[in-house]
């Protein structure tokens, strides 16, 4: 196989395609090309059905296809409530359940990017800008505040807050 180069990755898209399409999902448990097409795709270099499970079946009975395709798709929403309450269970474990209130202070995070032409090193940049003041809760996860200084107003996530802790 040849080394993949600065400006050769573009060859390989097919067969990066190929093998995210026929992957079996952890998720919904089939492929994504079982779940567009019904079957199994025939990959290349199976010369025999008995490589590529699916491909020498044929249903005749196009009932019977379309049942087998509902239990499928049953067993696959399923199979993502499942997952959706396993990946849940993950994400809250170090979710914390802070709301500000209105008048505390914040530090709202900065999503700053490099400027080459302007010596600009995103990376080198303070992560949280502030100190904010919470002006109005929009939504129970989102907030406007004004800056204390400049009174520039801005909306933010309630997970890009960071409660500002000022020692008198």
């Amino acid at each position: 196989m040849p080394i993949i180069g600065m400006g050769t990755w573009d060859h390989f898209i097919p067969e990066v395609k190929l093998a995210i399409n026929s992957a079996v999902s952890e998720t919904t448990g089939y492929s994504p090309i079982y779940l567009v097409q019904g079957r199994e795709a025939r990959l290349p270099g199976a010369t025999f059905d008995k490589y590529t499970p699916g491909c020498g079946t044929v249903t005749k009975n196009q009932d019977q296809k379309q049942s087998q395709l509902q239990q499928v798709f049953s067993a696959v929403r399923a199979n993502i409530v499942e997952a959706s309450g396993t990946q849940a269970k993950y994400y809250n474990l170090r979710r914390r359940p802070w709301r500000p209130d209105i008048g505390q202070l914040v530090w709202i995070k900065e999503h700053p990017v490099s400027k080459a032409t302007q010596e600009f090193t995103a990376k080198l940049a303070p992560r949280y800008g502030g100190p904010y003041r919470i002006t109005t809760l929009v939504s129970p996860v989102i907030v406007k505040a004004t800056h204390v200084t400049t009174h520039q107003t801005r909306t933010a996530h309630v997970k890009d807050l960071k409660y500002a802790n000022f020692m008198n």
